[in-house]
């Protein structure tokens, strides 16, 4: 389940970012971090490298104390597509009825509450946007007023 479900985010980076705009350096089981992979997108001169942590857990009280407070000193930017563990990642898009997807989407909302404290270095989206890792929301915009 979650090498299918990585394999998706790391396809998602292929689709959002197409060549010859894009170059894309794709590294999984990234070994000096832990991390499931490493993204490192080069646009105009510059590189961009991010860490991708799949997460596919019940829990965002796990999801804190595994995982972000762990990676929460780290300069680089980390990406945490996540997916609720009841969310089959093997059925392809076509499958994903909207019932699913917004339990999916409920579900992840509830980070919010538990990025407080951290530095604002990551980044969020659920596994049935993994075509659009580039939407994916910084940390800061969930701690502004409005939201």
């Amino acid at each position: 389940m979650h090498e299918s479900g990585l394999n998706s985010i790391l396809l998602g980076f292929i689709y959002a970012f197409p060549e010859p705009d894009y170059k894309l350096e794709i590294e999984r089981n990234y070994k000096a971090f832990g991390a499931d992979a490493r993204v490192i997108i080069n646009y105009q001169d510059k590189a961009y490298t991010f860490l991708i942590e799949f997460e596919r857990s019940r829990s965002w009280e796990a999801i804190r104390e595994e995982k972000l407070l762990s990676l929460n000193n780290f300069k680089t930017r980390i990406i945490i597509v996540y997916a609720h563990e009841d969310f089959n990642v093997l059925r392809s898009p076509v499958e994903w009825n909207e019932s699913i997807i917004s339990f999916q989407h409920r579900h992840f909302k509830q980070f919010k509450h538990y990025v407080k404290g951290l530095n604002n270095i990551f980044l969020f989206y659920v596994l049935s946007n993994y075509t659009r890792p580039d939407e994916a929301n910084f940390r800061d915009i969930y701690n502004s007023p409005r939201n």
